[in-house]
């Protein structure tokens, strides 16, 4: 504290002698003491906005007044920062507000003030306290636990909005919906979200909803942030209620994330906002369609591998085919003809070529006589040979026929037992056509097998209730016997 200030002049003066003074510094720190001392370190003051300004620093100063009194304040921009941006940007001289503020001394002044750390509007403690006061309500009646919501489908038939029809929410929704699943039909059913009538509208729109002949899935119950008084109809109990009774599921997205309604706690499932109660709903269309792709894949795949899987079967059928096929013995026995012919072609040119041979032979020594005294001789010799030769020629001619003749009459023996075979095949081919079981499945019979694989050939080794496996031309059937025959 400062030094008390004494005057010589006024030495003489008793009141002087008497009464300490005081610097005006001192007078306004015991003021600051006293009221520090007396008062609560942090005080709840409401009243009504006035002279309001705000200064380049971001401080905003101003006075609360009521029907008596006026009270300066100061709200210093550190503490504006901490406060709902909401507030400030709204608030103007008549507004009504609570404020958490220190009394404080502006000592250059000799003045005190409320140095504010927080506001709110007038009346604000009351709406938390009915907000809490019904929470705590529907909490004991049962109508917030989990157990009791329903589960919401991922593939609705119809989704129903309700919400305001001017409103940047009801945008939000339809693009949302329009860009995951188009697919889907959309109702909306318009109703007011702010004022008086909000409350009595919301329901009147949930009812509409659960009295309509639309089949909807669900409903979507959104709106766009604003402050406790902008979304006061969505902590009305007869908003809670009707969406409580509602037989279709709710799920409410209302305002951001950080807003919190008794509609959300009593609906079926909460969205942080109303974009994201449109993606809750609705199954999103790319991943769909990568699904499916994905399936699709898969499922030529599994053709693939089964028409490869019945192609190497087919030719294993084939290869066994042609080897036990009748047609192979017929081959090798034509064959054999085909080998006798050509032996005999091969001896009949080979006699033919031997005659000649002879004839050239006779021909070169009858050239070497002499023409004078054995011409006579030589040309009775010659005519000899001649007949010789004739008859020769004559009886190998003879022979070569008669071998051609039995050689002929031999490929014919084949040729006509070649056709004999294949007449036989073409019987045998109906015959195995006749007696396989799979021709005669194809003509509508079946083979049945026991639960151990064995053919059932009488009804009577059948029990009641036993399991039976049906063989058809395309198929199988499983089925159980539910009374033996009596035959």
């Amino acid at each position: 504290m400062n030094d008390r200030i004494t005057n010589p002049f006024m030495a003489s003066n008793p009141l002087s002698a008497t009464t300490q003074a005081y610097s005006v510094s001192e007078i306004n720190h015991l003021v600051a003491d006293v009221l520090s001392a007396s008062l609560p370190g942090l005080l709840s003051v409401e009243g009504e906005v006035s002279n309001l300004s705000v200064a380049s620093s971001g401080h905003r100063y101003f006075s609360l007044k009521d029907a008596q009194s006026t009270i300066s304040c100061a709200l210093f921009r550190g503490a504006a920062n901490r406060i709902a941006r909401d507030i400030l940007t709204t608030l103007k001289n008549g507004d009504k507000i609570l404020v958490k503020a220190n009394l404080s001394v502006y000592k250059p002044r000799g003045s005190y003030q409320l140095i504010v750390s927080d506001m709110e509007p007038a009346g604000f403690g009351a709406l938390a306290q009915a907000f809490i006061a019904l929470k705590r309500k529907l909490d004991e009646a049962g109508l917030t636990a989990e157990n009791r919501k329903r589960d919401i489908s991922t593939w609705p038939q119809e989704i129903a909005v309700v919400t305001s029809q001017t409103g940047a929410a009801i945008k939000d929704v339809l693009a949302t919906l329009a860009r995951r699943a188009p697919f889907i039909p959309v109702t909306v059913y318009p109703t007011l979200v702010q004022g008086e009538q909000a409350a009595r509208n919301i329901v009147a729109a949930i009812e509409q909803v659960n009295a309509s002949d639309k089949a909807a899935s669900v409903i979507l119950l959104v709106r766009g942030g604003g402050s406790l008084e902008d979304l006061q109809a969505f902590n009305d109990e007869a908003v809670a209620m009707a969406v409580v009774n509602s037989r279709v599921p709710v799920v409410s997205g209302v305002g951001h994330e950080t807003d919190f309604t008794i509609v959300d706690f009593v609906s079926d499932r909460r969205a942080a906002t109303p974009t994201g109660a449109a993606e809750l709903v609705s199954p999103d269309r790319e991943v769909l369609g990568k699904a499916l792709q994905k399936q699709q894949q898969r499922l030529y795949f599994c053709l693939s591998q089964r028409q490869e899987t019945q192609k190497k079967y087919l030719l294993t059928l084939i290869r066994r085919l042609a080897v036990q096929h009748p047609n192979r013995g017929l081959l090798v026995k034509s064959q054999q003809v085909d080998e006798y012919t050509l032996r005999l072609l091969r001896a009949v040119d080979t006699r033919w070529r031997s005659a000649d041979g002879q004839i050239s032979a006779l021909r070169r020594q009858l050239l070497g006589q002499s023409p004078g005294q054995k011409l006579g001789q030589s040309q009775l010799e010659l005519a000899n040979l001649k007949q010789r030769l004739s008859r020769a020629m004559q009886i190998t001619k003879d022979s070569a026929c008669q071998d051609l003749a039995k050689q002929s009459e031999r490929l014919r023996y084949y040729q006509e037992n070649v056709v004999t075979y294949r007449q036989q095949l073409k019987g045998l081919e109906v015959r195995l056509l006749l007696l396989s079981p799979l021709g005669i499945l194809d003509r509508g019979y079946a083979i049945v097998f026991d639960d151990e694989g064995s053919v059932v050939r009488c009804a009577k080794n059948l029990q009641v209730g036993e399991k039976i496996h049906i063989r058809l031309a395309k198929g199988e059937l499983q089925a159980e016997t539910l009374s033996p025959s009596k035959s």
